[in-house]
């Protein structure tokens, strides 16, 4: 079974906002993997989940420029979905430049581009904005208190050398 018998189903909560689900981790010769998460019943097309899945693992830190991915076939065992479905997400991320597959060496890490980068931090941005928002609203706050509530969140953090913009 190999990396099965590792496999762990907690994390910390991921530092991205690919989904609202953990990310798992897979501990596999000696090698932390993080794997998207993937909703089967969302409605989106699993080879897309996946495909900004890595995207947002990509921008979050966890893969950098060079790290290797997993194969085809090991993606598709541990997510439990076809491994056409895995190859049809690394050759669109390969045709955008995103990662390299090397004949007999495995696929890679080429970077992203600075502008989907940023677009991807954006998209990540709004969505922890809008869960915090409709988080905030269901427990009867207004638009008042959650900015007087972040502008002394900031203060704070600023004050504390933790703001690192």
């Amino acid at each position: 079974m190999g990396c099965l018998d590792n496999l762990v189903d907690s994390f910390p909560e991921p530092k991205n906002a690919a989904s609202e689900e953990v990310a798992r981790d897979i501990a596999c010769k000696g090698e932390l993997q993080l794997l998207p998460p993937i909703d089967l019943k969302n409605g989106v097309p699993i080879y897309v989940q996946l495909k900004e899945g890595l995207k947002s693992l990509i921008v979050a830190g966890f893969y950098s420029e060079g790290s290797q991915l997993p194969t085809v076939r090991q993606m598709a065992i541990e997510l439990k979905i076809n491994s056409n479905t895995v190859a049809r997400s690394y050759t669109e991320l390969e045709r955008e430049g995103i990662i390299s597959t090397q004949q007999g060496r495995g696929t890679f890490v080429c970077g992203l581009p600075n502008q989907v980068k940023s677009d991807i931090r954006e998209q990540q941005l709004d969505a922890m904005l809008d869960r915090l928002l409709s988080d905030a609203f269901a427990l009867g706050y207004g638009v008042t208190d959650i900015l007087d509530r972040m502008r002394k969140k900031i203060a704070i953090k600023d004050m504390n050398g933790g703001m690192n913009k």
